[in-house]
């Protein structure tokens, strides 16, 4: 939704991720290049099909500003959002973790030690293992390991409005987008169709070749990681264990290469 509202407006974009003085300094730049590149009353005259009049109008240098604010106002206000919404779920963990995990769980699995519950991630490997019998050796029997699903369908390439995994498809697009606007504006004044036509086919056509280049890279990547890694997924792993065995139980998770340790206090 960022980039679509950017490429209507810039500032708009910044505007729906809430940087209030970010748009609005784009917005007053937006109306100084307009203004100065005389960009307005030349796409005018173009729509009337007055080619010759829409060239003369135009102010090159000011013109030529134009490609990179227009784009990197595009790329800026979506990588804001995808960051915003990074920062949504982090702080939503936080307040997670502060609000519902004040409550008593408590695994019946034999004699109960005491309240601490140490929580684990691990691939599947030999290193679960180990560290699972090295426990049972410190007398803590209170294990569970829960197995998690492979994943059944392929990951998403493109964004919705509710997900974003901070992949970007649209980096080397504005880049090119950029490169090839400018050079279609300034060889547009040459050539027979003038540079606003010249420049929104280079921003196609560049958007077009970067879109398709990272795209092509994404599946690429994708592929390899599947036939090369073909993991399966990971391992949760539930121990419960007295307070003074905490240190010494996520001491041997930790060297047995967990993916990551969190404990919650039984209180």
């Amino acid at each position: 939704m960022a980039l679509l509202w950017s490429m209507t407006i810039p500032s708009v974009g910044q505007l729906y991720a809430h940087r209030i003085i970010l748009a609005g300094f784009t917005l007053i730049w937006t109306a100084v290049f307009m203004y100065y590149s005389h960009f307005l009353e030349a796409l005018i005259y173009l729509l009337n099909g007055n080619l010759d009049k829409s060239n003369a109008v135009l102010d090159a240098q000011w013109l030529l500003y134009l490609p990179s604010f227009y784009f990197f106002t595009i790329f800026d206000s979506y990588v804001s959002t995808v960051e915003n919404n990074k920062l949504f779920e982090y702080e939503q963990r936080k307040y997670l973790r502060s609000h519902y995990q004040k409550y008593r769980f408590s695994l019946q699995k034999g004699s109960r030690v005491n309240n601490v519950l140490i929580f684990a991630t691990f691939e599947h490997s030999t290193y679960l293992e180990l560290a699972m019998t090295e426990l049972e050796e410190y007398g803590i029997t209170n294990i569970l390991a829960v197995p998690l699903n492979n994943r059944t369908e392929e990951r998403r390439i493109f964004d919705s409005i509710h997900h974003s995994d901070g992949v970007s498809l649209i980096s080397k697009g504005m880049i090119l987008a950029f490169l090839f606007s400018t050079v279609g504006a300034s060889k547009g004044f040459e050539l027979e169709w003038g540079p606003i036509i010249w420049g929104l086919i280079g921003a196609g056509s560049g958007f077009l070749i970067g879109f398709i280049i990272d795209l092509f890279m994404k599946k690429i990547s994708q592929r390899k990681q599947f036939l090369l890694k073909r993991k399966n997924s990971e391992v949760v792993l539930i121990v419960e264990c007295d307070h003074l065995q905490k240190e010494c139980v996520e001491s041997t998770l930790w060297k047995q290469f967990a993916l990551g340790v969190a404990e919650v206090n039984q209180i």
